[in-house]
């Protein structure tokens, strides 16, 4: 209710504001609006929603080597870095899995891998383990450590105040 989804929708360009803009300012790069150019934000940053936005119907591979489609890998790369991705979130014997076969924590991986298969530099991801049993929930943490630690900069909107605790390096409370 603080408006944590909507912040994130909006800082990735899927919500154009009410009011004002997002800029960008990247390194060596001029300021650049968000709104004006939500395609720029694409090519370096992963967004993982609080649903995750798989397709049931397609298999955990075909999942991910559409999203590295969307993301502009081509062929060979799509096939090496969907396999890497797989054994990195834990799905490569669910690799031929319809994506609706999956438990809730299989399909938030899932999701991840998604979300990570074009290696963005900063990670965006809105309650990430929602929904989940506290076992499941320990796991999609893990994940999202490492992922961090392999120098991926990580911001996590969630109201559960122990996980933040645990695992966030930097808090910021959005009332």
């Amino acid at each position: 209710g603080a408006g944590k989804s909507t912040l994130l929708y909006t800082l990735v360009g899927f919500l154009e504001p009410y009011s004002g803009d997002v800029i960008l300012t990247l390194k060596n790069q001029p300021a650049q609006s968000v709104t004006k150019h939500p395609e720029i934000i694409k090519t370096f940053v992963g967004f993982s929603p609080q649903i995750p936005a798989i397709y049931p119907k397609l298999t955990v591979k075909e999942n991910i080597q559409h999203f590295a489609a969307l993301y502009g890998l081509r062929d060979v790369e799509i096939t090496e870095r969907a396999s890497t991705v797989m054994t990195f979130v834990n799905l490569q014997e669910d690799k031929d899995t319809p994506a609706q076969n999956l438990s809730a924590s299989q399909q938030k991986k899932l999701d991840i891998a998604c979300t990570i298969i074009h290696q963005p530099t900063l990670l965006i991801l809105d309650e990430p383990a929602a929904d989940l049993d506290p076992i499941a929930a320990e796991e999609i943490w893990k994940l999202i450590t490492q992922i961090h630690k392999s120098g991926t900069t990580t911001v996590i909107a969630t109201h559960l105040f122990e996980d933040v605790e645990k695992y966030c390096t930097r808090i910021a409370i959005l009332r």
